[in-house]
Parts: structure tokens; C-alpha cells; sequence
């Protein structure tokens, strides 16, 4: 049973399409010291390939200067070399607190980055491993430092690869054990649970069908429950327990828009602005397989209007970038 739709909006069905889709973020902020070694999450590699994002705003829990490595570790339980295959994108930044607000404008480039990059790969012999994708970098005294990684990775042996993400102090860098013990760590194991989802869905795409003859306003990446859409998170695979089940807004997920009787029409997307704690909102987004868009940093009122061009029908591909809030509102005019 679904929720009664909220008036002037009609529901979205959707399917699920791409490959599976690891989103951290849970705990969304949290301390870091020299010593620390967190494993966030972890989960199996085979031929498919598989997203992972990462979203954190690190507290500097030494208050100095001290080294920082955060990333993506794969282990290669096989009795042969296994390559991986893998492209990214990643960035870390020094903020004064531990507010999302400080880093929803630096998300959508590094996303745009990761949907441009091209793949690279990397050996990993037999009972060994790497880390293969990571940022490196220096906690700044009296300041937070968030960090931000997407990136996808692909073996290529079937099973017996397995992935882990970590959070690590310059202790536990500089140590000769640090792999051995980063996956000698029996659960995930960073302090504190938040309301917000890490996890593994199945999907990296959602995908609908609309008719911009139909003067109706659509709701996307709709959050809080309850929900008035159909199928719009359906596809968890795990999730860390404390947090919550669904990846709310579907952050780093692409909604991909078929369009018919697009002629001539404009798509209208509007963010909620009822919510009192969002002032600004970003996007980025592709009309019709082009290349990706960082849209304009709107406020309060604003939205983005963005032509289909001339043909009958039109591809409106968009993503909500972390850092921001969901309920993007979607008419045509």
C-alpha cells in the first residue's frame, strides 16, 4: 500500500537499471585520531561491475595535523593474479563544522568527473591485496575535513575478491599490518549510528516513462515516508543496522527520464523549498546522452528549466548530489 500523493502531484512508477551500488554514509560524521583504522563497509567483487560511493565529514579527533587515508581496499583470495578494472573520481575538503550544507556544492564536479573518467586497472597477485582507489591527505588543525569518493571497480575472476572501505589514522597507514588487520575486522566498525543509509542496492539507475502533454508536477528523489511512489527504493540489497534501510533521495543514483511528446517543451525542476533547512540546491543532469551538466547553484524560489529540443521524444537523465536534500518537483511547460 502506498501513501495518499500529496495534491497536484501525480506518482512516479519506477524500474531499477545499472549494475549494483555501494553508498556509505553512515555514520555520516565522525572522529578520526592517529591510531583509528575504521572499516565502513564491504562486500564481494566478480566480473560485474560495481559502484561505490563515499560521503564523510571527518572530525579531527587528534586536533593536529596528522595524515588521513580513506578509501577502497580489495583483497584477492584466489590462487591467481586478478585485474581490476576500475575508474573514479575524489576529492577532500577542510571545513569549519560538520553540516552537509558545507559540501552540497562540491559533490556534483566530482560526480560529473566520475561519469567522464576512463578506466584504468591494476594487478593484485595471488592471496594479496591493495588499496586501489583512496584519497591521501592531512587533517588541518580546527577544521573538519570532508570527504567525497565515487568510483567503480570489476574483477576480472568471478568470486574470492572481496572489497572493503575504510577511514584510517597515520598510525594505522604507517603500519606494516595495516591491510591484514583492516580485514581482520570482523563488522563495520565506525563510532555511531546516524539517520542515513550505508549499504548495497542493486541498482544505479532509476528509470521511468513521462508525457509532457500531461500538465502535472511529478515528485523525485521523494523523502520523508511515507512514500507516494512505486518502486522508487525497492532494490536493497544490505544495509548497516541503526541507519536507515533505504538510501533517502537516492543520492549518486541516475533518474533516467524517457520523455514522449518532448517537442518543443521545456522540463521545470523545481527543489522543495518548504524545508527550512535547505537555502541552496544543485544538480547535475544530460539531456538525451550528451555530456553531463553541473547545473547552477539555485536559492530559495528558483528552479531550472532546461529545453528538450525538437524532437517527439527526449532522454532527461539527473542526479541528486550529496550534501543536499531530496523532493526535486518535475513539470513541463
Amino acid at each position: 500500500m502506498y501513501a495518499v500523493i500529496p495534491s497536484g502531484y501525480t506518482a512516479v512508477s519506477f524500474s531499477n537499471g545499472g549494475n549494483n551500488f555501494i553508498y556509505s554514509d553512515n555514520p555520516e560524521s565522525f572522529g578520526v585520531t592517529p591510531n583509528d583504522l575504521f572499516y565502513l563497509w564491504g562486500a564481494s567483487l566478480n566480473t560485474t561491475p560495481k559502484d561505490v560511493e563515499m560521503y564523510h565529514i571527518l572530525y579531527n579527533g587528534w586536533n593536529s595535523n596528522n595524515k588521513l587515508m580513506v578509501g577502497i581496499a580489495i583483497r584477492n583470495s584466489n590462487n591467481s593474479p586478478v585485474t581490476i578494472t576500475f575508474k573514479g573520481s575524489r576529492n577532500a575538503w577542510d571545513i569549519q563544522s560538520n553540516q552537509s550544507a558545507n559540501a552540497f556544492e562540491k559533490t556534483p564536479g566530482i560526480l560529473r568527473d566520475y561519469f567522464n573518467a576512463s578506466y584504468t586497472s591494476v594487478t593484485i597477485p595471488a592471496y594479496s591485496t591493495q588499496v586501489v582507489y583512496a584519497i591521501n591527505t592531512n587533517f588541518v588543525t580546527g577544521n573538519y575535513k570532508f570527504v567525497f569518493i565515487r568510483a567503480q571497480f570489476q574483477s576480472s575472476l568471478s568470486s574470492n575478491v572481496w572489497m572493503r572501505l575504510f577511514v584510517a589514522g597515520e598510525n594505522k597507514i604507517n603500519s606494516t599490518t595495516f591491510l591484514n588487520d583492516l580485514f581482520n575486522i570482523s563488522s563495520p566498525n565506525a563510532p555511531g549510528t546516524t539517520n542515513t543509509f550505508t549499504g548495497e542496492l542493486s541498482y544505479t539507475q532509476k528509470i521511468t516513462t513521462l508525457d509532457a502533454n500531461v500538465k502535472t508536477t511529478y515528485r523525485f528523489c521523494e523523502w520523508p515516508r511515507p512514500l507516494s511512489n512505486i518502486n522508487e527504493y525497492t532494490g536493497v540489497v544490505t544495509y548497516k543496522s541503526g541507519g536507515l534501510d533505504v538510501n533517502a533521495g537516492n543520492f549518486g543514483v541516475v533518474y533516467k527520464i524517457n520523455i514522449n511528446n518532448a517537442n518543443g517543451k521545456r522540463i521545470k525542476i523545481t527543489p522543495d523549498w518548504s524545508n527550512k533547512d535547505r537555502q541552496y540546491a544543485t544538480i547535475l543532469y544530460r539531456l538525451n546522452g550528451s555530456s553531463w551538466t553541473v547545473g547552477s547553484t539555485i536559492s530559495y524560489g528558483q528552479c531550472w528549466y532546461i529545453s528538450l529540443g525538437t524532437n517527439n521524444s527526449a532522454t532527461f537523465d539527473f542526479v541528486l548530489p550529496g550534501g543536499n536534500y531530496g523532493n526535486y518537483d518535475i513539470s513541463f511547460d
